[in-house]
């Protein structure tokens, strides 16, 4: 059996709890983050690649109604042919934070660095203090209903 003093076993127990706790914490923040950025790629999608780049595709609620039964058919629910609307507003809305939107890195993250956690797909996703979205799915999707 390995000898190990108190003192030791008591810093591994808080050091482990410290880490699961900021993991947890980070865990809703990093969610939103990925909902948000899939989002408005889904609606950049939309609009420059089946729209050509135009606000109002001509065959634009074919386009929506198609996607929304191919995404909630392959990937279940969350895609219904509002919320792809929504997501396509959302780029219409707010593409001029796309320069802001950076793709690699949640390894930016100091807690992650720290334990060295960064080696991961999930890691290389990054989180700038200049993130230009700080709300909620939900939150933008109510702002848009307003503006």
């Amino acid at each position: 059996m390995i000898d190990i003093n108190e003192n030791e076993f008591i810093e591994l127990f808080q050091k482990a709890g410290s880490l699961i706790e900021k993991s947890r914490n980070a865990i809703g923040g990093i969610a939103n983050m990925l909902t948000i950025y899939s989002s408005y790629q889904i609606g950049k999608y939309i609009v420059e690649q089946e729209q050509k780049g135009e606000n109002r595709a001509k065959y634009g609620s074919k386009v929506l109604d198609s996607l929304s039964e191919y995404l909630s058919d392959k990937y279940g629910r969350g895609f219904s042919r509002t919320n792809i609307a929504s997501m396509r507003k959302f780029y219409i809305v707010y593409k001029d934070r796309e320069s802001r939107i950076v793709q690699s890195g949640i390894a930016q993250l100091p807690d992650l660095q720290a334990n060295g956690i960064v080696q991961s797909e999930i890691a290389q996703l990054e989180i700038k203090n200049d993130w230009p979205f700080r709300l909620s799915w939900t939150h933008y999707q109510v702002l848009m209903r307003i503006g």
